[in-house]
């Protein structure tokens, strides 16, 4: 049963699509900056690799995947991609360069939403 609903076209649906979320990782914090800081000064990146191999992917239904997921998985998931059972989700430090290097066209995705982990003062937006 679907856990909420949608407006499209006008209309309120039932929403269909699962999040898969990250598993939630072990680390320490090492400093009190965003991950594209992180990033540049360590050279880290988020999510690790033992999140992404971690990441359980329904064998069914609708899935928005963590984009790192789906670019791991991504042989293995053509045939959900052509039936539109895949959908992505970038978090707010990752860019588009990966997925456009390994797809000829993002427009087969239904879907690509952003991940905002803390909404804090709009400037995401």
């Amino acid at each position: 049963m679907p856990n909420s609903q949608l407006i499209l076209n006008q209309s309120i649906i039932d929403d269909e699509w699962t999040l898969v979320n990250l598993p939630s990782a072990n680390e320490e914090v090492k400093k009190q900056a965003g991950k594209v800081v992180l990033f540049k000064l360590t050279g880290e990146s988020l999510p690790t690799e033992h999140q992404i191999n971690e990441t359980i992917i329904p064998e069914t239904g609708k899935i928005i995947l963590p984009l790192s997921v789906y670019l791991k998985n991504h042989d293995a998931l053509q045939r959900r991609v052509e039936n539109k059972e895949i959908a992505l989700w970038l978090a707010t430090h990752e860019t588009l360069d990966a997925l456009i290097a390994q797809e000829k066209d993002i427009n087969k995705f239904p879907l690509i939403a952003i991940f905002v982990e803390r909404f804090q003062d709009g400037r995401i937006f």
